[in-house]
């Protein structure tokens, strides 16, 4: 292939042009890969199948909310109060209004204080897209929006976390949390099927070892307390008693009678989020809904069925 100067051929690692040749190592070194992801490219076929895929599931994903009357947004990546999630900020700063802002954690509403002049107010308001967020954009009569956008969360890098990724949050008006499962199970299917052609994909841990995931729905759905119950064989109190001193000591004896580790604080969030890490989310290799307490959803609100007591309603 010749394009003026360019590529004429690529064998056995060495890259080879109309001017001389380049040796290029076909590299599986980490190091090496990442450091030169445009040779990582010209040499491994993985890393193209992966861009090319994820533009093909941002296209399809956009499509399938424009086809049920959802509209796409952009709201502010800056603010003057980092909120919508607990996560630790990126912290920067604004030269013309003198202020500290912060690079967003997430795209819900944001809890803000401006101390500022009516002039510097009107300026940040045009900054920011006239501050409008996903659920101000709902209560202002917008009743299906949603966004796709960049995050930044302040905090360690692992195989499942990065500093800086993109996150999907869609609201609808007028519907429940059963509503939104059964958008989140058609959304998903529907992706995986347009990508791959089937609903099954395989997986490979850290180890190599190979798993195989159904994404067809129906998905299951596990009720939090209930399942736990069954697992560990003790009754829970009542879930609005688990903040308390009682409740507490309740769940710190069951880590310590389970053996389950759990970092500092010991809140009764974080102890139950940990029994929930070690054994429902352990047992989920095909898509599965959890139903999360009220204890570890701040935004709840209460459901016609008892056994899923309180969860997010937001997806």
């Amino acid at each position: 292939m010749s394009d003026g100067g360019g590529l004429l051929g690529r064998e056995c690692g060495v890259l080879c042009s109309d001017n001389g040749c380049v040796c290029v190592p076909c590299s599986k070194d980490p190091e090496q890969r990442f450091r030169h992801r445009y040779l990582d490219l010209m040499v491994n076929e993985g890393p193209r199948n992966v861009l090319i895929t994820r533009a093909k599931v941002d296209s399809f994903i956009r499509r399938w909310f424009d086809s049920r009357d959802f509209i796409s947004v952009q709201t502010p990546m800056l603010n003057t109060l980092a909120g919508g999630a607990t996560a630790r900020p990126f912290v920067t700063h604004h030269n013309e209004l003198d202020m500290k802002m912060y690079l967003r954690v997430a795209p819900e509403l944001v809890r803000r204080t401006l101390r500022m002049s009516v002039c510097e107010c009107v300026w940040l308001v045009k900054l920011t897209s006239r501050l409008k967020y996903l659920k101000e954009l709902v209560v202002g009569g917008l009743h299906r929006v949603y966004e796709m956008g960049r995050q930044f969360r302040n905090e360690g890098c692992d195989l499942t976390h990065n500093p800086e990724f993109t996150s999907l949050e869609f609201y609808q008006a007028f519907a429940d949390m059963y509503d939104l499962m059964d958008m989140s199970e058609d959304l998903v299917s529907e992706l995986v099927y347009h990508i791959f052609g089937s609903y099954t994909t395989t997986w490979h841990d850290k180890e190599g070892t190979a798993h195989t995931i159904n994404w067809q729905k129906p998905w299951r759905r596990i009720p939090m307390i209930p399942t736990l119950e069954e697992i560990i064989g003790e009754r829970f109190p009542p879930a609005e008693t688990l903040q308390t001193a009682d409740g507490q000591a309740f769940l710190r004896r069951i880590l310590k009678q389970q053996g389950v580790e759990c970092t500092s604080p010991l809140t009764s969030s974080r102890m139950l989020d940990a029994l929930v890490g070690e054994y429902l989310e352990s047992q989920c290799t095909d898509p599965t809904f959890i139903g999360r307490g009220a204890l570890m959803s701040p935004t709840h609100t209460h459901t016609h069925q008892k056994k899923w007591t309180t969860v997010l309603t937001d997806a």
